[in-house]
């Protein structure tokens, strides 16, 4: 355990073994330090603490109505990547990462929202622009002391952006509201399984029931934690499948298989069958995973360890993601992209079988972080990659262009993106 200098102060490093001794201390000790990195007081026009509806919703209903979700996805896919990806029937460059990330904006409007969203082309220009608005607004906002930003925050376009994002979701999601309400009093209601009836279900003040920029806030805030990281994942597996073009007819194949086995369509018992693309999806996460650092955890008090050090109250805290990912006494050759790497692993004892699948959670990897704080949307977010990734392998041919590698990882303080204009050549399958 060591201590190092960030954009955000001095910052704890702690070693994999002391993971499973914090990850499911309460909130009262070591909570979530997401808050502190994003300084939402200059980002969201609310009291922070109302944002809190968007950690209940997600952590109660996600999971209890993950069934419906999967169902809304699988319906919408084809649909929604013709809408994006364009007919290719000669070699042609497509710029990837717009292009997944407006399907899989999409497709989260779809299965989080509904009410047609998915086809709100307004929606989609604030879904697919905010994310990386509030990670580089408050990137910029930490380079300035803390007593300089409530002047600084008015130079900063990106911060600009958010504020007029804030009020454009507000106007689209107060009609919403407004309708319900008055279904409700007429008696003539049916409660959708959506995420806006989570944060009413949720919402302690009456009046946060229908305050429409609070739910503005909150699925924005949904958007921002699920559709980059989405979206970087399918771009990387993109990246890689033009790049080691050996791996296509061996993940085509078992896509076809499943497929065929289960009566010509998807569903969520198919999705855990696709072993190898799970395998071919996780492998790339270690590769290029969107976070160098996870666990981010701030201690409100001294935290004791088992071995008798200590973690000083007031420190941030976070585990070293990619360096656990390339470390070669958990990966052999571990700098090799190795598709099958965890097929393999998963095939090689009977007690590795759910060790090693995409979403699991386990200190040899870190990506989806551990505990209470774990991403609870692993789970969708996994079966729409696959369901996008199987829908493109169906249609399309994809190679690298002529001469040119993988286009490159940008890394910036700790995060890892796909590059935005990296191209990949697609063409149409024939038949």
């Amino acid at each position: 355990m060591f201590q190092i200098w960030t954009s955000q102060g001095n910052q704890i490093v702690l070693p994999a073994r002391y993971i499973d001794e914090l990850k499911m201390l309460p909130d009262t000790k070591f909570p979530s330090a997401l808050r502190v990195f994003f300084l939402g007081t200059y980002l969201w026009p609310v009291d922070q603490w109302r944002l809190d509806y968007v950690q209940k919703g997600v952590h109660k209903d996600l999971i209890k109505h993950l069934p419906t979700m999967f169902a809304d996805a699988n319906e919408g896919t084809d649909r929604l990547v013709s809408l994006e990806f364009p007919q290719c029937p000669d070699w042609t460059p497509v710029t990837v990462y717009p292009k997944a990330l407006r399907v899989v904006s999409r497709i989260n409007a779809k299965t989080l929202i509904g009410n047609r969203l998915e086809e709100n082309e307004e929606w989609i220009d604030i879904s697919t622009s905010y994310t990386r608005n509030i990670f580089v607004s408050s990137a910029k906002l930490r380079l300035f002391p803390a007593f300089m930003r409530p002047v600084a925050q008015y130079f900063i376009p990106e911060l600009k952006s958010v504020w007029r994002c804030n009020k454009r979701a507000r106007d689209i999601i107060a009609p919403i509201l407004a309708e319900r309400a008055v279904r409700e009093k007429s008696g003539d209601f049916k409660k959708p399984h959506d995420s806006i009836e989570w944060f009413r279900d949720d919402a302690s003040n009456p009046k946060d029931k229908q305050d429409p920029q609070l739910h503005a806030l909150a699925q924005l805030l949904l958007g921002a934690l699920s559709v980059n990281t989405t979206t970087q994942l399918i771009t990387n597996s993109l990246f890689n499948l033009a790049t080691y073009p050996e791996y296509v007819p061996i993940l085509r194949q078992e896509i076809n298989d499943t497929y065929k086995a289960n009566g010509g369509k998807w569903t969520m018992d198919s999705m855990a069958q696709l072993q190898k693309l799970d395998s071919f999806i996780k492998e790339t996460l270690r590769h290029a995973g969107h976070l160098t650092l996870t666990f981010h955890r701030l201690a409100l008090e001294p935290i004791p360890l088992s071995d008798g050090a200590q973690i000083p109250k007031g420190s941030t805290a976070f585990s070293p993601a990619n360096a656990i990912n390339f470390d070669p006494d958990l990966y052999p050759d571990p700098d090799t992209f190795d598709g099958l790497r965890f097929y393999n692993l998963r095939h090689s004892t009977p007690e590795n079988a759910k060790k090693y699948q995409l979403t699991s959670l386990a200190v040899e990897q870190m990506q989806f972080g551990a505990g209470r704080h774990a991403c609870p949307g692993r789970a969708i977010a996994g079966h729409q990659v696959k369901l996008i990734l199987a829908n493109l392998l169906n249609k399309y041919e994809l190679k690298l262009k002529e001469g040119e590698g993988r286009p490159k990882t940008v890394l910036f303080q700790t995060n890892q993106f796909p590059d935005p204009q990296g191209q990949v050549l697609f063409k149409n399958r024939k038949g």
